[in-house]
């Protein structure tokens, strides 16, 4: 198969194709002078013949077309073997926090889908240690436990079909602590909730006091038209759903995403010099898809986190307290997470809101809430078999040679042409 991988630069080629064959063509058609129209009827009765093309200019044609041709970057790859055994693997490694930290345990999943050509039985290898999968248990998900790895130590897995690796990757264990104990707090409106993703993460922490306004630090869920923020005596971080006006943010109408697509993807965003909160480089939104949200144009004091379509989706900001060690932050979101997007499906989703209310409650000092649940991140990109085994064969450099050649060999064959 041709794949092209600048299929716009396939236009240059188009291009330069139309003006060569226009500039032949009006060669050929071009009038000789001759001193008298008989001496043209006379000869061209002798010998009638037509204006052949200047091979000098064909060859600069050519030379152009390949030229062009190589900008686009064409690659052909061959078929693979289909008898070769395939599929899709998706891997995951969660503990859950114990005291002492020696009895927590680690738990690998592993889920295996559109199979091809796969044995009765796969190899899971676990930090060297290999354990058999059979047919049975790895099409509804497979799970095995293991003892946590020394501090520092990651997890290695790997799930081989014979000798095919069918999947690679490593996993490290986030450095979270326990924390102190905080409060969860809610408030809403009139035929309003709480987005149950948002309040699951917090509830199921240990250390939650729900619905006691006399703990501090203390996260606050709201999805009230009519909230206002009220004066804070200790640390408070405040999440608010779409319909919630923070100050400083103006609503306007949803947006929903077009009903032939999966949704909108949403993209991190670029902050400034002086974050109130780092993205974490794990905490990626490749798979989220957003099915609709609240337009909003935000004030300067806001920093965006995350966008969709170049709107703000996630957002941020702090508001001085009567205190100056306390602080309040203010979280706005876009999108109801379990209602609008497919965002809690993610792992991910957990850990950063953990690792954002540790951040921002308490200023980076470990006295924050933490989930119980602990999600080990992929240090690098999966090693997955790829579905052929030829390399492609990539035609740009050659293009590029060739062409250089023609060129140079019309412009000798020019200079030659014209000392004689």
């Amino acid at each position: 198969m041709l794949i092209f991988a600048a299929p716009i630069a396939l236009t240059a080629v188009a291009a330069v194709a139309a003006l060569g064959i226009a500039a032949l063509w009006r060669g050929r058609r071009m009038v000789r002078k001759v001193s008298h129209i008989s001496l043209w009827r006379d000869s061209f009765a002798e010998s009638p013949q037509r204006r052949r093309l200047d091979p000098l200019w064909l060859l600069v044609f050519v030379a152009a077309l390949l030229a062009a041709a190589a900008l686009a970057s064409p690659a052909w790859i061959g078929p693979g073997n289909p008898d070769m055994p395939r599929a899709e693997v998706t891997c995951a490694a969660r503990s859950l926090r114990s005291s002492p930290a020696t009895n927590e345990r680690v738990d690998v999943y592993i889920t295996i889908s559109h199979e091809n050509h796969l044995p009765e039985t796969l190899t899971l290898g676990i930090n060297g240690k290999d354990y058999s999968v059979p047919l049975a248990s790895r099409r509804g998900g497979y799970r095995e436990t293991l003892p946590r790895p020394a501090a520092g130590e990651a997890v290695k897995v790997s799930l081989r079909a014979d000798n095919t690796i069918l999947y690679e990757q490593t996993f490290t264990r986030p450095a979270l602590a326990d924390g102190q104990p905080f409060a969860l707090l809610k408030q809403v409106g009139p035929q309003s909730s709480i987005d149950p993703a948002l309040e699951r993460i917090f509830r199921v922490q240990p250390n939650v006091r729900r619905d006691d306004p006399l703990v501090r630090p203390a996260v606050l869920l709201v999805n009230d038209p009519a909230f206002q923020l009220s004066p804070t005596t200790g640390p408070l971080l405040v999440i608010a759903q779409p319909a919630t006006p923070l100050p400083g943010i103006t609503l306007g109408p949803w947006r929903g995403a077009p009903a032939d697509s999966p949704g909108f993807t949403p993209r991190i965003a670029l902050t400034g010099p002086k974050p109130l909160f780092s993205w974490p480089n794990w905490a990626h939104l490749d798979s989220t898809r957003i099915r609709r949200l609240r337009e909003a144009v935000l004030s300067l004091e806001w920093q965006v986190l995350a966008t969709v379509d170049s709107l703000p989706w996630i957002a941020i900001r702090a508001r001085p307290s009567e205190n100056t060690n306390p602080r309040t932050i203010l979280v706005w979101l876009a999108s109801d997470p379990a209602v609008d997007t497919n965002w809690p499906q993610d792992p991910r989703f957990v850990a950063l809101f953990a690792e954002m209310a540790t951040t921002l409650v308490s200023g980076g000092e470990e006295t924050a809430p933490r989930s119980r649940i602990i999600e080990w991140q992929p240090a690098n990109p999966p090693t997955v078999l790829e579905s052929t085994t030829q390399p492609p064969i990539h035609f740009q450099i050659p293009l590029a040679i060739t062409s250089a050649c023609l060129f140079l060999a019309a412009a000798g064959w020019f200079l030659l042409r014209n000392r004689r």
